[in-house]
């Protein structure tokens, strides 16, 4: 994709519209190939799939289709609270719900040992907090 490209993109949009951008490619000359957006509107009367009714856009960078396969697959729908909570921090869904399994399954991703995925844990303590979380709300209990 090159600015043009993005200009008209971002020409669908109403002009005080709030824009985060979170591109992936960490300040390579990489060439964005797709890009995803999300767009919402808090105003509950106007169209919200029409772009020219958003007050909220994020675009971000599609994860490269090599970089995260998995046998299993889920189709996820996500509430509005979440993808603003999310456009609000700069970041993917993808990469929060990404990073939480990774901290609660304790996934490491090391140069000795390096995963196809890119998955990674955030750190102990985020593995620590993940898995109070998951055993206090009682998932294994169920």
């Amino acid at each position: 994709m090159n600015v043009k490209q993005l200009k008209e993109l971002i020409n669908k949009f109403p002009d005080d519209a709030e824009v985060a951008i979170e591109l992936s490619s960490n300040g390579t000359e990489a060439v964005i190939t797709d890009i995803k957006i999300s767009y919402s509107s808090k105003d509950l009367t106007v169209d919200s799939s029409n772009p020219a009714n958003a007050d909220q856009i994020y675009i971000y960078e599609s994860e490269p289709n090599d970089s995260r396969e998995f046998d299993d697959q889920v189709r996820l729908g996500l509430p509005e609270e979440f993808t603003d909570l999310c456009f609000d921090n700069k970041v993917s869904p993808e990469t929060v719900l990404h990073g939480f399994i990774a901290d609660l399954c304790e996934i490491h991703n090391t140069i000795d040992n390096p995963r196809a995925d890119k998955l990674s844990s955030n750190g102990s303590d985020e593995r620590m907090l993940a898995n109070q979380y998951f055993e206090r709300v009682g998932y294994n209990y169920s």
